[in-house]
Formats: C-alpha cells, structure tokens, sequence
C-alpha cells in the first residue's frame, strides 16, 4: 500500500484494504479483529479499526505497512 496517493488511508474501507493489500489480512490477525472475512468489511474504515485496538491517531494510516 506504500506509494499510493489516494487520499487518507484511514478513511479506506477494510474491503478496501484487503482488496489492494492482501498480505495485510496478517496485520488485522495479529491485532486479533474478525475483519478479514467479516460481513461488515465493505463499511468498517481502517480508522474504525484502529479505534477499536486501540491504535494512536497517527499510527491509522501505518496499520498495514
């Protein structure tokens, strides 16, 4: 996902992520979340994510690098 200029990536969809970064799958894993394979995928953002594991504001957009 490094190297792309597509606005901010906290505000990408989970089914965003995984769809253009699928080895990110693992990083959702070791933060023990059900995103991969999860209905709600398609809407939750990857700043939903990092509220909900307790991820710093400025570590949302380095959660899959």
């Amino acid at each position: 996902m490094t190297g792309e200029a597509e606005g901010d990536v906290a505000d990408w969809t989970v089914e965003r992520v995984l769809e253009r970064c699928p080895g990110c799958a693992m990083t959702f894993v070791r933060f023990r979340t059900a995103c991969p394979g999860c209905a709600l995928a398609r809407f939750c953002t990857m700043a939903d994510v990092a509220g909900a594991v307790g991820a710093a504001s400025r570590d949302r957009v380095g959660l899959c690098r």
